[in-house]
């Protein structure tokens, strides 16, 4: 998993537990013209979840695990349901990595 983006391009990142088994991920989708935030891509290890927002060409064929709504709200939030097994959950990014939940 490849972070493409800084922590400040997507904030603010929520996260919020929906059910036993889901978090619902919010997160600022970046003006681009050339490239597009298309989602999630995420690894388990040890119970503990880390996630990439994942970037995509527009011109191009793209293999995102997790693909968010289009077309995007007028705040430009996307909101992305993330299968939960317990653990923390690790956003990371290409400056640093964030520890969102619990």
């Amino acid at each position: 998993m490849k972070p493409y983006y800084k922590k400040s391009s997507l904030q603010p990142v929520t996260v919020e537990q929906r059910s036993d088994d889901e978090l619902l991920i919010r997160y600022l989708v970046p003006p681009e013209s050339m490239y597009y935030a298309s989602g999630i891509n995420y690894e388990e290890s040890a119970g503990n979840i880390r996630v990439v927002m994942d970037r995509c060409a527009i011109n191009a064929g793209c293999v995102t695990m997790i693909k968010r709504p289009t077309p995007l709200p007028a705040d430009r939030m996307a909101q992305v349901i993330l299968p939960y097994t317990g653990g923390k959950v690790t956003v990371v990014y290409i400056d640093g990595e964030e520890q969102v939940f619990p």
